[in-house]
């Protein structure tokens, strides 16, 4: 299973993909601080599809963001939190 990550403007989306399958998502506004909710989410969609992080294979970046931003230095850190 995958964790697909997109940020949009000031939403973002957690997808929970199985092969092509879409088992889950979490969208939501952050309009303040990205890390004060990335986590509270995750939890939230794994306790809804009630599954685990250990059966997470891989998590991905998705759609446009600047490298050089401060939320995408933490999205890269919380990602490689997850893997490992």
């Amino acid at each position: 299973m995958t964790l697909l990550i997109k940020i949009e403007g000031g939403n973002c989306t957690f997808a929970l993909v199985d092969g092509r399958k879409v088992l889950d998502t979490e969208v939501f506004a952050f309009d303040r601080s990205l890390a004060e909710v990335l986590i509270v989410k995750l939890d939230k969609l794994f306790v809804r599809s009630r599954l685990s992080r250990l059966s997470l294979k891989s998590v991905k970046l998705v759609g446009k963001i600047d490298k050089n931003t401060t939320n995408y230095k933490l999205l890269q850190a919380f990602m490689k939190g997850l893997e490992s």
